[in-house]
């Protein structure tokens, strides 16, 4: 499981994937409320993932394999106010900015920062708003060579879509 904690409430977390030397990929948004709303190729069985709380979320990797080594990170945002909330965590990330001009940090926590599974495992990824509303939390992967693809959207109190 992985971790992730912002410092403000936010509407909308994001989670993501990546591989060394590639970009980031979205692999899901996690809006408060509602389920995940997972990218093409990322499911809620692969990739569950819940929000709890409005400042916290968590992925986990289920039937862990070779092919889910990567980082994973997430980050918020606020849509309601028309602002982004740049994330802060271990490693550090950078949220989607739809409003130029308009980005301010908010705390995101992340756990584990690094983790190694057996194949056939499962793995469970918590993403942690740390004093933030933010409602929506977003989860990501991005594959070798691939680009950052969202895996799904969590909602504080909702099942992940």
């Amino acid at each position: 499981m992985i971790e992730c904690q912002v410092d403000s409430q936010v509407n909308f977390m994001y989670w993501y994937r990546q591989f060394p030397g590639q970009s980031l990929v979205l692999m899901a948004t996690a809006n408060q409320g509602s389920k995940a709303t997972y990218e093409s190729g990322f499911t809620d069985n692969k990739f569950p993932i819940s929000r709890p709380k409005q400042a916290f979320s968590t992925l986990t990797v289920n039937n862990v394999s070779s092919e889910d080594s990567s980082s994973y990170f997430c980050s918020a945002r606020d849509t309601v106010l028309g602002t982004d909330q740049g994330s802060q965590q271990e490693p550090l990330s950078h949220p989607p900015s739809s409003q130029p001009g308009s980005v301010f940090g908010a705390l995101v926590s992340q756990k584990p920062s690094r983790a190694i599974r057996q194949r056939g495992t499962s793995m469970m990824i918590e993403c942690r708003q740390v004093d933030s509303q933010l409602a929506a939390m977003y989860w990501y992967r991005q594959l070798p060579g691939q680009s950052l693809v969202l895996m799904a959207t969590a909602n504080q109190g909702s099942k992940a879509t």
